[in-house]
């Protein structure tokens, strides 16, 4: 396999991916001044409480949400185990909200093998406000999940966008076709157990194609691997590593 398999690089706990927006560079990430959403005060309005940002002040830090998206299998959840790691962020799967929601409301509107877009109309007004209760208590937070879609992540309003730094992950219609049953299926449980994947490998593709064009349609950055698993991802783990040290 070119450029390393999956294999050897979940061995060595390595992260992985390269972006293709643009020229195929990764953005400069943030200095960690100027917008950030910092310490919040809290006021009451109206019989309810809204969280009124404050003034950053010198020595804060501020917090942050990465929010990571793409079909599954692409290495998602490792990325956010490997980020938890190293960072001390805790991360919060989607996914696990999904069966929550499911085994405790009956009905709760969807099925769990509904079709993502589905499920994401349904899950999307709960994150969105998980996400907004965590930058205004100033903490930090890693979501991950197929359910956080491109169009989402146009969607954050001031003060929560410059706390948020969205991520998308997808597979290149090559390396699908060349690593489909040997590495993609094969480790699709390195992080968490998971049922037999029953996508065909067209839908597979198919399913990237369609993440890889919505972010285009909303000018996000998508990451895409291609040939060098490992290589890819040890880039956007250093993306990353960087952007989260700026803003500490």
């Amino acid at each position: 396999m070119e450029g390393g398999s999956i294999g050897s690089c979940l061995l060595l706990g390595e992260v992985f991916h390269r972006t293709v927006l643009g020229h195929g560079r990764i953005p400069a990430p943030a200095d960690g001044k100027g917008q950030e959403v910092c310490r919040k005060k809290t006021a009451r309005t109206a019989g309810y409480r809204t969280m009124v940002p404050a003034s950053p002040q010198e020595g804060d830090e501020c917090c942050m949400v990465i929010a990571i998206g793409g079909p599954s299998c692409t290495g998602k959840t490792l990325l956010a185990q490997r980020l938890m790691e190293a960072h001390g962020i805790p991360y919060f799967s989607i996914d696990h909200l999904k069966m929550g929601i499911y085994r405790a409301c009956d009905p709760c509107g969807y099925h769990p093998e509904d079709d993502d877009e589905e499920i994401a109309l349904a899950l999307w007004p709960i994150v969105r406000e998980m996400v907004h209760t965590v930058v205004e208590n100033g903490q930090h937070l890693i979501v991950e999940g197929c359910y956080y879609l491109p169009r989402h992540a146009k969607e954050w309003e001031e003060p929560y966008d410059s706390a948020v730094l969205s991520l998308f992950l997808v597979f290149s219609r090559r390396y699908i076709e060349r690593h489909f049953h040997s590495d993609i299926l094969r480790h699709r449980t390195a992080i968490e157990r998971r049922g037999a994947e029953e996508r065909p490998l067209q839908q597979f593709i198919a399913d990237h194609d369609r993440i890889r064009r919505q972010c285009a349609v909303n000018g996000v950055p998508v990451f895409e691997i291609d040939e060098d698993y490992c290589g890819s991802m040890r880039e956007l783990y250093d993306y990353v590593d960087r952007y989260i040290r700026s803003r500490r």
